[in-house]
């Protein structure tokens, strides 16, 4: 998929999001809400990755982005996002964003597989309450991005890697 099409895409998405918004706007304000609540009380760094990891496997694409609800306005190094669909291998990923990038990935593709050593390299540089938090919003997140999908039909065009 070329960056014309994601660009049209992404356009679909926003076009879409604001006529949602226009029809349900009350919810549609709980919603943003929520999303802020959530970047509030999570690493907003460490969730702003795994908000673009969460577009990459949901759309089936590397150059995928997310959805403007979920857009705080969190810019990261460009090497950072680079390194994104390679996340396992890259050098540009501490360790830290390696275990909230995992733990995602596994969230979106099987959130009831999601096991104790996912939960414990978290642990091993979180509270019990931040891991929980991270969790939380990542929920928020993931839910947001899939919703926008079925309300747009931008999906996935290819699998997950």
């Amino acid at each position: 998929m070329g960056s014309g099409s994601v660009e049209r895409n992404g356009a679909a998405a926003g076009e879409a999001a604001e006529a949602i918004r226009a029809l349900h706007e009350t919810g549609f304000a709980q919603l943003e809400r929520t999303i802020d609540a959530a970047f509030a009380e999570a690493d907003p760094e460490c969730l702003e990755l795994c908000r673009r990891r969460v577009a990459q496997l949901l759309r089936g694409s590397a150059e995928a982005t997310p959805t403007s609800l979920t857009d705080r306005g969190i810019v990261l190094p460009a090497g950072k996002l680079a390194a994104l669909d390679r996340w396992e291998d890259s050098t540009d990923l501490s360790a830290d964003e390696k275990a909230h990038v995992a733990l995602c990935e596994q969230f979106v593709t099987s959130v009831s597989h999601i096991s104790d050593s996912e939960v414990q390299a978290l642990r091993a540089t979180r509270t019990e309450q931040e891991v929980y938090a991270f969790v939380s919003a990542l929920y928020v997140i993931e839910l947001a991005e899939r919703l926008m999908l079925a309300m747009t039909g931008a999906g996935a065009t290819g699998g997950h890697r």
